[in-house]
């Protein structure tokens, strides 16, 4: 969005809903005020979404798994992506934008179904009925894999690193940062998949892990 239209005339949303790596707002906007320098940066808190539904992203109580045969871990909120977008297009009618971005994958989205791109068309298609504003959802990373996603990025990104979440152990990693080549390359050979063990001798000097 900022390669296309510059920064100035972007805005960008937060949401503050209660979930366990809260740690990624703080990082949100660093990214958008900070490192792109954005004309508009929002925090939304939806402080209410735990009373509606119960998951392991949500209820710190709850071990975080995906248990043998399930489509996806038990850290999916439901809806959460059609919450999220729709908040997104009524803020974005409100100052006259016509395009809302996300970085929602279908190639690497361990089958959150509000990540598919049948979603995501038909979620596009309820907004411009419910708001009558020809809001466009984009999705440049909807083919992408995790490693294609990473070649694509902007330098200033490489300072962030990557968040990982090993479902296995309940340990959210966040790395940082990745523009070092051996750690780079690391990451990419993970593929999709969240490796079961770090290498702490190429990651420790610059990774701290939040246990859920």
């Amino acid at each position: 969005a900022v390669k296309k239209h510059g920064a100035e005339n972007v805005a960008a949303i937060t949401y503050a809903y209660g979930q366990r790596h809260a740690l990624e707002t703080k990082f949100a906007r660093r990214l958008a005020k900070g490192i792109f320098k954005i004309g508009l940066w929002k925090r939304v808190p939806l402080s209410f979404y735990s009373s509606i539904t119960d998951n392991a992203l949500l209820s710190k109580g709850v071990a975080i798994e995906k248990k043998k045969g399930a489509k996806c871990p038990n850290t999916v909120v439901e809806g959460r992506n059609a919450v999220f977008l729709t908040l997104a297009s009524v803020w974005a009618k409100s100052l006259g934008a016509k395009e809302v971005w996300t970085g929602v994958s279908e190639a690497d989205f361990s089958g959150y179904p509000d990540c598919r791109n049948d979603f995501i068309k038909a979620q596009q298609k309820s907004m411009r009925l419910a708001l009558d504003w020809p809001v466009k959802i984009e999705t440049p990373f909807m083919r992408k894999t995790k490693a294609e996603e990473w070649e694509v990025t902007e330098d200033p990104l490489h300072e962030f690193g990557i968040h990982m979440t090993d479902f296995k152990k309940g340990v959210s990693h966040y790395i940082r940062p990745l523009y070092d080549p051996e750690r780079k390359q690391y990451f990419l050979s993970c593929g999709n998949s969240v490796p079961e063990a770090f290498d702490k001798e190429k990651l420790a000097k610059d990774q701290f892990d939040i246990e859920y």
